[in-house]
């Protein structure tokens, strides 16, 4: 499990976006600071999220082979980024002194100001990013299972189990037998968790207990 995550999370979370940017832009990037990083994490997401759902949809869906595919793709663009010429580059840092010494008093503290200000606005993100979080994260929708973010979650816990986005439940499947057959209990049942849904819909939990 921490093997996992110490590889998964930079693969997953941001060494794609990193790639694709570079490719992409190069040094023209549009955004700085920790905008360019999120710009990165996100498509990161994007990519990695819909390599897993396409692997879930073959029915195919593991976790090393998502991350063999991400690799794949990290070298290849790696490759078209040396080929460009745009691999970032280690290059010994000069000397200072004589750049702080030619500068005048007052455009030295402008530039300490605008460093300030630029710090405090990436923290206010991150707070606001974290207030977020303690608002909105509330684990009881994932613990009953039956809202939204409870079904997201265990959706995925389940591909993460049978490598599949179709999920075959047999507990489901009776319920529909069952109410073929004529059982009320099973009937009510059915009514209960299909009733509102239209009938013309062709959605999998209908399939399933049909």
């Amino acid at each position: 499990m921490v093997l996992r995550t110490l590889l998964g999370v930079p693969l997953f979370l941001y060494i794609p976006g990193y790639v694709l940017e570079r490719v992409w832009l190069g040094d023209h990037s549009a955004v700085n600071g920790i905008e360019r990083h999120v710009t990165r994490i996100v498509a990161s997401v994007l990519l990695s999220g819909w390599l897993a759902l396409l692997l879930a949809e073959f029915g195919i869906f593991n976790y090393w082979l998502l991350l063999v595919i991400t690799l794949v793709i990290g070298g290849i663009g790696a490759l078209m980024l040396r080929r460009q010429g745009r691999l970032p580059r280690i290059t010994p840092r000069s000397s200072a002194l004589g750049i702080v010494a030619g500068q005048s008093p007052a455009s030295a503290a402008g530039g300490l100001r605008s460093a300030l200000a630029a710090v405090r606005f990436d923290h206010a993100l991150l707070g606001i990013a974290l207030l977020f979080g303690v608002l909105v994260a509330r684990p009881f929708e994932v613990i009953r299972g039956g809202l939204d973010a409870g079904v997201y979650a265990n959706t995925g816990v389940a591909i993460a189990r049978t490598g599949s986005i179709v999920q075959y439940d047999p507990i489901v499947a009776e319920i529909g037998q069952r109410a073929a057959q004529g059982d009320d209990f099973a009937r009510q049942i059915e009514s209960n968790i299909f009733g509102v849904q239209s009938s013309k819909r062709n959605i999998a939990t209908r399939l399933r207990a049909a």
